[in-house]
Order: C-alpha cells, then structure tokens, then sequence
C-alpha cells in the first residue's frame, strides 16, 4: 500500500488521513489533555477546542483543524522551517482548494495562526492540507508535511493503540486512576460518538487537584460538550497595593539598554546561537522577543520601561498594579498595538520601571517560572561559553559604541517627534570581518554596515 500518490499536472499529493478517523484522534488527545491539566494547569495551552477549530501547540510549532460536514481543512506552522525565511505564497496555493473551502479557510482557520510580518497582520503557515470526498490533500509528500507540520498531526494519524501510547508516554507520570478515568470517557464516546447524556460530578474527578487545574479541567469539559455540576471555587480579590512594593532594582533603563542590544546583534550575527523556535525584533522603540507559546514586549519611554509576557500559560500569581501605571502603559500607542496584534489569552503586566515616588520598579521578572522570561535572563551567561574570544570582542565593541551614542534614545525621540533626527552607529565591515551579521535586523536598531 503507498503512503501517498501524486496527481498531476498540479503537484498535488494525496494523503493517507481520514476525517473521522482524525476527529476521534483529536478527541481521545484531548481526554489525556484533559487529565494532565488537572494536575499541571501550566499545560493547559497545548490543546482546546473553540467549536469545530482543533487547536494544538508544542514547542516546535503550533496549528489549527477546522472540521467540516463534508471533510476538514487544517494549516501549521514549523518555526524552524525555512519557509518562514523564504516565498511561501499561500494566496496562490489556497486556490487550488475548491472556493467553499478556500473562504473557510481564509476566515476561520488562518485567522488562528496570524503573525504581524513586517508591520502587517496576516497568516503565517509552513503547510496546510484538505479533505473533500473522503480524500485528503497536500502540496507536500507525507515527508515533508510531517516536517513542515511541527509533527503536531503524526500522533493523529495512527491507530488507537499507537495513539494511546503516544500520550501515555508523554504524559509520563499518569497513575491507573487516571488512566482508568481517560478510559472510561473514551469508551463513552466510541460507543455513541459524542459525549450526549454523559455527566460528571467532582466525585468522578481520578485524584487531588488545586484550583487552578480545576478551572482549566472544567473549560475543557465545556469545550467538548461534556455536561457537568462541577462548582468552581471563588476567586480571591486581593486588596489593591497603594504603592508599588520595593524589589532589587539590578533590571535598570541603562542595564536593560545594554543587554537588549547585545541580544539583539549576536541575533543579527550567523551564528547558531538562539534556539529555532526564538523570534527577536524591534518595532520603534519596542523590542519584541517570542517562542510558539510566549511573548515578551518591552517598551523603553525616555528613561523608563515597561514590561510585558503575553502567554498560553495559566498564570494567576499576578500583583496588582497601580492605576496611574497602567494608565502610562495603555497611553503608550505603540506597545498598546504591538499587545493588540498578539493572539494570546493571557496578558500579564510584570515589569514596570517609573521615575516616581521611591523610584524603585515593580518587578515579578525573577519570579516568573514562565521558559521563556528564564531563557531571556540567563541569555548572556549561556551563550558566553559559545563565543570565539574575538568575537566576544567584537560584540562588546559594538555594544559599547551603541550605548555611548545613547541609539535606542534617538530612537524613542523621533517616535515620540518626527522632526527630532534617529541618530546611526555606522560600522565599517573591515572592522568586523571576523563576524558575519545579518544587515537588516542590525537596522532594526539603527545600526549600518558600510565599506
């Protein structure tokens, strides 16, 4: 039997998926989901549904399953994948799907995976596939779709046996309780394909669970139809703090200065330095730092900043923040916009730095147990092991230059007054020849390579 067959003359390939085979996959994948987050509510972002929209993340990519009457449609994006960097015209492939499915595809699935490319909202993908008359359809070789899919669909497309061992193995720690309780829900559904006239009640929860869990393990219950007299806990107010509590102010405007534009140019240099999966940038004066399931935003204004993550993550250990704070925080247009074009639940407003009262910042950055805020702060110490000693040199050189020009404020001026000129560090590449960078993300913050 063959994985695929091609059709021509299109360079269309046909793939070995079945709908309904795929949907009770996503469901069974979503029981497991189901109890791992009761216990582990961190994890909850990798999996959920919002109707018929099947939505999986990993730390490879993320993707969406829209499922029709007639078949599906189904889009992912790799962030290691190439085409992110090269052409990958989607418009001129989305028309070779028939019309009804292509206007689906264009006004629900897609709008679930858009990125802000260069300054402009619109879907960002490595591959997608359809399924018309019980057939499925790619541009890609089963091959290349497992690669350019982040694999999130390979554990769909199995058999049941395979599928449950998948996810028993990758949630590691699930004990017979828990495994008896995913059971017990599949052999509902696959006795009458849906979860009609089952109902459960917090007795029927497999073990212990905290508050958190309990809230995620419900919105999932809820997302599948599953009925339920399950009673959340209250949330607890916590009283508004008057003033901002005093922390280590080390993350100061001029230390934060350095370490972003040191980040930035050893991006801008070709060196295998920064996971796949990071993506840096700048926008004015905004620096933009993300993963598939995180983002943080900092936003320098005159001498101050504020911080900002933007994550899939449960996270509800938050302080509050004074009102006169947030206010400067919405006030500012372009970190306001740059937070509106992110396709994330949960905002969490954690660093803040204002020269007013004690002058000390509100700080929950060391705190955080989110990956990326942990990645991003041990940065400097991880990669300095990595580097050549001249090309530490060259780094710190440059670096050095860029601050003492005071860049990144020229930057802030001319965003804030037009008329007020961007000040340049012009870089002669004879001086760095032991480096190579990538010019464009060095203009990013106003630094230009010239002969």
């Amino acid at each position: 039997m063959k994985l695929f067959k091609r059709k021509k003359p299109n360079n269309i390939f046909e793939l070995p998926i079945d709908k309904a085979a795929l949907y009770d996959a996503c469901i069974l994948s979503t029981l497991f989901h189901l109890v791992g987050e009761l216990k582990d509510p961190i994890f909850s972002y990798e999996q959920s549904w919002n109707d018929n929209h099947y939505h999986r993340i990993n730390d490879e990519g993320r993707g969406t399953i829209t499922f029709l009457d007639d078949g599906f449609i189904a889009a992912f994006r790799f962030e290691g994948s190439r085409r992110l960097r090269e052409e990958f015209d989607i418009e001129k492939k989305l028309k070779e799907m028939p019309e009804k499915y292509r206007e689906i595809a264009e006004s629900e699935t897609l709008q679930y995976l858009l990125e802000d490319v260069d300054g402009v909202v619109q879907p960002s993908i490595t591959t997608f596939i359809w399924n018309i008359n019980g057939k499925t359809y790619s541009f890609d070789d089963l091959t290349t779709f497992q690669t350019e899919s982040a694999e999130l669909i390979m554990p769909h497309i199995s058999n049941e046996k395979d599928i449950m061992n998948y996810w028993i193995e990758y949630h590691e720690d699930l004990d017979k309780n828990e495994l008896d309780f995913v059971n017990t829900l599949w052999n509902f559904y696959k006795k009458n394909k849906s979860f009609k006239g089952l109902k459960l009640s917090i007795s029927d929860l497999p073990n212990s669970y905290q508050d958190d869990g309990l809230r995620e393990f419900v919105e999932t219950l809820n997302e599948l139809g599953i009925q339920h007299d399950i009673k959340l806990p209250e949330k607890v107010k916590k009283p508004l703090k008057k003033r901002i509590e005093q922390t280590n102010i080390k993350y100061d405007y001029l230390y934060l200065n350095r370490y972003c534009a040191y980040m930035t140019i050893l991006y801008a240099s070709k060196r295998d330095l920064f996971p796949h999966n990071i993506k840096l940038e700048w926008k004015e004066n905004c620096f933009y730092i993300s993963n598939v399931t995180t983002t943080i935003i900092l936003c320098f204004q005159g001498l101050t900043y504020i911080g900002a993550c933007l994550t899939h993550h449960s996270y509800t250990n938050r302080k509050e923040i004074p009102d006169y704070i947030m206010d400067s925080i919405h006030s500012d247009k372009c970190f306001t916009s740059i937070i509106a074009k992110q396709n994330y639940p949960s905002i969490l407003y954690f660093w803040c730095n204002f020269n007013v009262d004690s002058e000390v910042p509100f700080n929950e950055w060391e705190q955080s147990d989110i990956e990326l805020v942990k990645w991003f702060l041990g940065f400097k110490d991880e990669v300095k092991p990595k580097l050549q000693k001249k090309e530490q040199e060259c780094f710190e050189s440059i670096v050095e230059k860029y601050i003492k020009l005071d860049i990144l404020m020229s930057i802030i001026q001319h965003t804030v007054v037009e008329s007020i000129e961007k000040r340049y560090l012009k870089l002669n590449k004879s001086d760095i020849s032991d480096v190579d960078f990538d010019e464009q993300v060095l203009s990013q913050i106003n630094i230009m390579l010239v002969k």
